[in-house]
């Protein structure tokens, strides 16, 4: 009896007993796909990894996480009646280093936990949760859209601007009303609700996120190009992406 004669569907060459796949279609095939992949016009198209929830992320915010919750009990710098902690330098770290999301997760955490102890009838946790968000979120937000030295000092100057008037909003309407129900007049330590806005909140609000933000500038300068060099690969193949669509993007303004 005659063998059976196997030729490639393809290209119709003829093919041993062994052989499944013609060789020149299969090289073929192959350096068709490499180049397919490198065409500029295909990477859209690609599906993209996850920006947010990779591992590598997920440890950096895992770790900033318990840093937050340790540094809310100390060190700890009394001024006036109330302390100051560095629960939030963590916090709006990862939301420079990773994403402004992070600050909304990472402060949730943290006063959540903060509630099995709260004698504020959680209002407390519920402002500190919602300074926490507003020094992180405008801080990062503007630094997000131009990634430079003297943009991440400014956007965190006016983060403090922006968190501090926060606080005397949050004080005014629902902090003050609440101690004062608690613990009568005598919590105002004899000033009018508008004076121990001014007189106190202020002055401490303002050198509690002075601090932070000084303790924060100093480590990030000096920590992002240690922790870029752990980041993987496709983060950074990410990152530099993201910076040649802007610069295209700025270079199709026409002015």
């Amino acid at each position: 009896m005659s063998s059976e004669v196997l030729r490639c569907s393809n290209c119709g060459a003829l093919l041993d007993n062994e052989q499944s796949t013609c060789s020149y279609c299969n090289a073929h095939t192959i350096a068709a796909e490499k180049k397919e992949n490198q065409n500029p016009n295909n990477l859209a198209t690609k599906k993209p990894k996850n920006k947010f929830f990779n591992t590598y992320n997920i440890v950096i915010i895992a770790i900033m996480t318990a840093l937050s919750l340790i540094l809310s009990e100390f060190p700890k710098i009394p001024i006036f009646f109330l302390d100051i902690d560095f629960s939030d330098v963590p916090i709006i770290f990862s939301a420079f280093y990773i994403h402004p999301l992070t600050a909304v997760f990472i402060s949730l955490v943290k006063n959540a936990v903060g509630l099995t102890t709260s004698s504020t009838m959680f209002v407390g946790e519920l402002s500190n949760f919602l300074l926490s968000c507003i020094y992180s979120l405008t801080a990062s937000c503007m630094f997000m859209k131009s990634r430079n030295k003297p943009k991440t000092v400014i956007s965190s100057l006016i983060a403090i601007i922006a968190v501090t008037v926060g606080a005397m909003c949050s004080n005014y309407f629902m902090m003050l009303p609440l101690y004062i129900n608690l613990y009568g007049l005598g919590a105002l330590q004899g000033l009018s609700k508008s004076a121990f806005i001014f007189t106190v909140i202020l002055p401490f609000n303002l050198a509690k996120f002075g601090l932070q933000t000084g303790v924060f500038l100093a480590l990030y300068f000096s920590l992002y190009k240690v922790l870029y060099r752990l980041k993987p690969v496709y983060l950074k193949e990410q990152n530099i992406e993201k910076k040649d669509k802007t610069c295209s993007a700025q270079s199709n303004i026409k002015v």
